[in-house]
């Protein structure tokens, strides 16, 4: 459960997500667009990715009534959230592209 502050743990130096401490510390718009890259729109699917001095994290939301299966950036990528969980156990790790099923979101951390 989140805190009143909806995750955020300043004496962590980020935001707490799902138990991923993501240290996202942009203080300029410039430091927001250099961290942050909007993949490539299909229809009722926004992705992005969110790179940070430590941590890439690739998001994923399906509004649609179908599945779509995205690309990832090079690399492997653990899975912590998708349609039916949610936590800081990783689920599965996969690389290369991604299935979003319909209704969900899924987040993704890169495995160093």
């Amino acid at each position: 459960m989140l805190d009143e502050n909806y995750g955020y743990k300043p004496e962590n130096g980020g935001f707490q997500d799902f138990g991923m401490i993501v240290d996202f510390n942009a203080s300029t718009k410039e430091e927001v667009e250099q961290s942050i890259e909007f993949l490539p729109i299909l229809p009722g699917v926004v992705s992005y990715r969110l790179k940070t001095t430590e941590e890439e994290l690739f998001i994923a939301y399906n509004a649609g009534e179908k599945e779509v299966t995205l690309e990832l950036p090079e690399g492997t990528f653990g899975v912590y959230v998708n349609k039916t969980q949610a936590g800081v156990e990783l689920l599965e790790k996969v690389e290369k592209q991604v299935v979003v099923a319909p209704v969900s979101a899924m987040v993704l951390k890169k495995v160093k």
